[in-house]
């Protein structure tokens, strides 16, 4: 799934990448990986979002909060789901924060199939 753009700036803004350090005990590599949830995988994505987890918050309102929840990448790379609290935010979406490139670590290529486990 294509994303806007937007996170590889994201991701290095001061408080992000503080917050992240902070909250999920690593700085964020540039961008983030967006995945699309299988229809066999929605309700367990549906269920890890109704979890408490990390609530990045931004210090202007400019910007929305976002939720995280720790998880492991293919089983190999230890990141963290990101969900952005904004309007119209696609429910079958699931984006990725990780100290490292993930696509490249791991070889993807658009429409490969990646296991994440929380």
């Amino acid at each position: 799934m294509n994303g806007l753009g937007e996170a590889p700036e994201f991701t290095q803004l001061a408080w992000v990448v503080d917050q992240c350090r902070e909250k999920l005990g690593f700085a964020p590599f540039p961008g983030t990986v967006n995945l699309e949830v299988l229809t066999e995988d929605f309700e367990a994505w549906q269920e890890l979002k109704a979890r408490p987890g990390a609530i990045l918050v931004p210090p202007n309102p400019a910007f929305c909060d976002a939720l995280c929840h720790p998880v492991s990448i293919a089983g190999r790379i230890s990141g963290s789901t990101i969900e952005p609290h904004v309007q119209g935010y696609p429910p079958e979406k699931l984006e990725l924060l990780a100290p490292c490139p993930v696509v490249e670590t791991l070889g993807l290529t658009i429409g490969q199939e990646v296991s994440i486990e929380a």
